[in-house]
């Protein structure tokens, strides 16, 4: 195994020759050492998820890993590694950070979204919906799959999560490891051309950071909303939240309330909630959208495990203040929230300590008691595992889709970026442990759907949604 490990090392060191500055060992061991300090001060629990003795080794394997001299690219992948001993699917390397330092430093990228081998959504590398990798530049797409693996994230056990997180970073991977600083690359792939697949082989321009930056002003490169409301037949409407952390919070909650307006005026029975892709956010907006289909509320989370550190009390700054301090504890003493973050940021700096919560979010008007399918996939995540978490334990109705990406106790979360000091690699660290009961005890199985869904490659040639196929099979769905 460590010879295996050593091949790939090697082979990259040659991929990566003439990208970007080059570190020395003595550097980069004084990065490694700021690292784990951050790490072992940050982190509420290290150890919840694997044994000391797998973190130890991890930490050992991280030194002897670093080599006399490697790129940024080099030195994430070994971070990377680390970070997956932890199955946290909060620390990890700063992905959009690596792809901008990719970019600053002179490299090109060529955005490619795939599932497997079968691309989703490729036009920029003049790819279709439906055609099938097989290498870039002659690199084959199991060995760019092998290192963007070191770099995907996981929650526990939740493998399905890893495998969709490896197609997730394909294009980041591409970028550091294969294209570099290339102007133009080789795509091999097959399409399926009137029902045989032919290989061809495209040529294909990248992107340097001003063509990029071009990119993303087009509006085809802008977010979708993060409310989606959708009418599909007289009975049936689909409400499409692809986030719990929206740039403005009113709209959100509007978005929100007229969806349910319009599914009580329009008599609708059955409600899709379609959560694939949702990376997480705030505990108050999973349980905002959630009081609009349980007259009981949500209270989430029921308790959060916190260490303060350096890297904690970088977010709200005005909390560190004592007369900050002292009037949210005197004046804003029922508001929760922000009591409790108060009473972690008034602990001893690198203390542990533990906050609850009690009190559910209700809507006093409208609440939706009729049939509810929830879609979720292995790339929702955080918050996005709390709101299926609770969809499970209330039996509100059927989880259709993939295993998402945490069980049903809990997830990490509030993560901070740390920039280690001498290559400036960001990375993110967990600051807490975000739990749903008061029982401590922790699962590492993630949540699995009551009815599974899966891809094929003809949902992609035909542009067709297996969710959508399934659902118009289905016929009488019964209210719970």
């Amino acid at each position: 195994m460590r010879l295996f490990g050593l091949f790939f090392f090697i082979l990259i060191n040659t991929l990566c020759k003439g990208q970007g500055k080059s570190w020395s060992k003595t550097t980069l061991l004084q990065d490694v050492d700021s690292f784990f300090f951050a790490l072992e001060h940050s982190h509420p629990d290290l150890t919840l998820y694997c044994s000391q003795e797998q973190y130890q080794r991890a930490k050992s394997r991280l030194y002897q890993n670093i080599l006399d001299t490697m790129t940024t690219a080099q030195f994430a992948q070994v971070m990377g590694q680390m970070f997956k001993t932890l199955k946290d699917s909060h620390s990890q390397v700063s992905y959009s950070a690596l792809w901008n330092h990719h970019l600053d430093n002179g490299g090109c990228v060529l955005p490619i979204r795939k599932r497997g081998h079968i691309v989703s959504k490729g036009d920029l590398a003049q790819l279709i919906p439906g055609d099938s990798l097989i290498a870039i530049n002659d690199v084959e797409i199991e060995q760019i799959d092998h290192w963007a693996k070191d770099f995907s994230l996981i929650e526990g056990n939740s493998f399905v999560s890893e495998q969709r997180m490896t197609d997730m970073l394909f294009s980041l991977t591409t970028a550091l490891f294969v294209i570099r600083n290339q102007s133009a690359i080789n795509i091999t792939f097959q399409r399926n051309i009137q029902g045989k697949d032919t290989i061809m082989v495209n040529q294909c321009p990248t992107l340097n950071q001003k063509q990029w930056q071009r990119h993303l002003k087009k509006p085809t490169a802008k977010e979708p909303s993060p409310v989606e409301y959708t009418q599909k037949s007289p009975q049936t409407a689909c409400l499409k939240v692809t986030t719990f952390a929206p740039k403005n919070f009113i709209h959100y909650h509007r978005s929100i309330r007229r969806a349910f307006k319009k599914v009580e005026r329009n008599g609708i029975d059955t409600l899709i909630i379609d959560i694939r892709g949702n990376a997480g956010g705030l505990s108050t907006e999973v349980e905002y959208l959630y009081s609009f289909i349980d007259a009981k509320g949500y209270n989430t989370p029921s308790n959060i495990v916190g260490r303060r550190s350096n890297i904690s009390d970088q977010k709200y700054r005005l909390l560190n203040r004592k007369w900050v301090q002292w009037w949210v504890s005197h004046v804003l003493k029922n508001q929760e929230d922000i009591y409790n973050y108060v009473q972690l940021r008034k602990q001893p700096l690198y203390s542990i300590d533990t906050v609850y919560f009690k009190k559910p979010m209700q809507q006093k008007r409208f609440v939706f008691n009729k049939t509810v399918i929830l879609w979720a996939d292995a790339l929702t995540a955080s918050a996005g595992v709390d709101f299926t978490h609770h969809f499970h334990e209330t039996s509100r109705g059927e989880h259709w889709g993939e295993p998402v990406m945490g069980p049903m106790t809990g997830t990490f979360g509030n993560t901070f970026p740390y920039s280690l000091p001498k290559t400036q690699l960001t990375v993110n660290i967990s600051t807490i442990r975000y739990n749903y009961n008061d029982r401590f005890q922790y699962s590492l199985e993630p949540i699995a759907p009551h009815v599974p869904i899966q891809w094929k490659r003809s949902n992609f040639i035909q542009q067709e949604d297996p969710y959508w196929n399934h659902f118009k099979k289905k016929s009488k769905l019964r209210t719970p």
